[in-house]
């Protein structure tokens, strides 16, 4: 988990809106797919539409989780060998010695440039964990997707804006049917 968070951390800032409604038209465009495939894809994709909505909130959901889960990493070193040793030394060491191979292997694994290299994969790939990690995370307020739709003075929406202002109305009504 805290090799995917990772991930995620990098994913969230490199995903846009432009590559959001890309793959939303490709979805929608794709004969292949059938119209259930098709929902469940864009449900995805309008989930981390919300996600993007504030980077900020994400991102920090997606760390705070990563450094929690590398902390009980070393938790449960400590726990088991403190069931198989009673020396607290060798716990200790053992907490130390999960934690540098999860080190490792994050080095080894390098989650954050799948994360860079191919961040709306990721993103679409865990958004049912990072939903529930902002959700968890007492700090993350995620607004919902009706007002992500910022207009300007005039009125007006942005290109973008309006793109995913069609696109996921149309989203809702696949839902519908």
């Amino acid at each position: 988990l805290s090799l995917i968070f990772a991930g995620q951390e990098a994913a969230v800032t490199r995903v846009t809106r432009t590559s959001l409604n890309n793959r939303s038209l490709d979805t929608q465009t794709d004969e292949d797919l059938t119209q259930f495939e098709k929902s469940k894809r864009l449900k995805k994709i309008s989930q981390v539409q919300v996600l993007i909505v504030d980077r900020n909130a994400t991102a920090a959901s997606a760390s705070f989780f990563r450094i929690t889960m590398n902390i009980l990493t070393g938790v449960i070193g400590v726990l088991i060998a403190m069931q198989l040793s009673s020396c607290w030394w060798i716990s200790a060491a053992a907490g130390i010695l999960s934690a540098i191979i999860v080190g490792i292997l994050s080095i080894f694994l390098r989650p954050r440039v799948a994360g860079t290299s191919r961040p709306l994969d990721m993103m679409i790939r865990h958004t049912r964990l990072m939903r529930c990690a902002v959700w968890l995370s007492p700090f993350a307020k995620i607004s919902g997707l009706d007002k992500s739709f910022r207009e300007d003075g005039d009125g007006n929406l942005s290109d973008d804006e309006e793109i995913e202002k069609v696109l996921f109305a149309d989203c809702n009504m696949v839902k519908k049917t």
